[in-house]
């Protein structure tokens, strides 16, 4: 499905990938205790960002970008500068020694 929405110069659309529920020894700890996760997809990218496309999964800066909501999904639009990591999608195949 192709997204909606271009964002502009070197922006980056990102949707934040949950990791689930966390608990300690059986007590579930509520989001507001929890770090906010920093791993998402990137969704769109805008025409200035090279280094990422559509489907990529990056880290990015814990506090940094703009949450916001389009069409009832929860967002978040970063810099291109703000992400630090793009997670490899194919494992690294090391020579045998």
């Amino acid at each position: 499905m192709e997204c909606p929405y271009q964002p502009l110069n070197d922006y980056v659309l990102l949707k934040r990938i949950e990791e689930g529920v966390t608990e300690i020894r059986g007590i579930v700890i509520p989001d507001s205790a929890q770090k906010k996760n920093n791993k998402a997809e990137v969704i769109a990218v805008g025409p200035g960002c090279n280094a990422l496309e559509d489907g990529d999964i990056v880290l990015f800066t814990r506090y940094g970008g703009t949450d916001t909501e389009l069409d009832d999904e929860d967002y978040i639009l970063v810099r291109s500068a703000e992400v630090y990591l793009k997670l490899r999608r194919k494992p690294l195949v090391r020579a045998a020694s």
